[in-house]
């Protein structure tokens, strides 16, 4: 059985960062403890013949680099709602593949579309049993995104962590497409 790097949590909220340096000096003055690095490429899929709204659900295959060194494919499944900028997941379904040309041939099988794909580099904290990612993606630039099983929790290590710029509130896969649309 596949297990997840870090635990599951259920809200999250996203801020634009204009200085990575200084607000992970922030994060390390509070105690965060690094849980991990990733770089990974995400590819947003549709199933053919049908438009879904990307602010509502999205469905990705998630290509990566295992512990030990072998490129893995991950689908994820994560419809969600968002109040006041935060994120709630309403369900939440990952399947790890092990070889990402079987995951490409799957969606080809079940008839799923690509829709685009962008990079992303993330670097995990935990804090209080909290997840805190700083991560740069791909035509972007950089966010923090801060975890919790609740709501008043992601707003309490918001506030700790002087993160009071605007969230975000807009799936990435919404926020890249509509990027990839103003490029047009």
């Amino acid at each position: 059985m596949n297990k997840r790097f870090f635990p599951i949590k259920n809200f999250e909220a996203r801020v634009f960062v204009t200085n990575p340096d200084l607000f992970l000096k922030k994060l390390l003055t509070v105690g965060g403890q690094k849980i991990k690095n990733s770089k990974f490429t995400d590819y947003i899929y549709e199933p053919k013949g049908k438009q879904w709204d990307l602010s509502k659900q999205d469905f990705k295959l998630r290509i990566f680099t295992d512990e030990k060194g072998k490129e893995v494919a991950e689908f994820r499944y994560h419809p969600s709602e968002f109040k006041d900028g935060i994120k709630r997941e309403i369900l939440f379904f990952d399947a790890v593949i092990p070889h990402k040309e079987d995951a490409f041939k799957m969606l080809e099988d079940w008839n799923f579309r690509e829709l685009f794909h962008f990079d992303r580099i993330s670097e995990v904290y935990e804090v209080a049993d909290q997840l805190v990612t700083l991560e740069n993606i791909e035509g972007l630039g950089w966010m923090v995104e801060v975890e919790g099983d609740r709501w008043d929790e992601v707003e309490k290590l918001m506030t700790k962590l002087n993160i009071f710029g605007d969230r975000v509130a807009k799936t990435l896969p919404e926020l890249v497409q509509e990027l990839r649309n103003k490029k047009k």
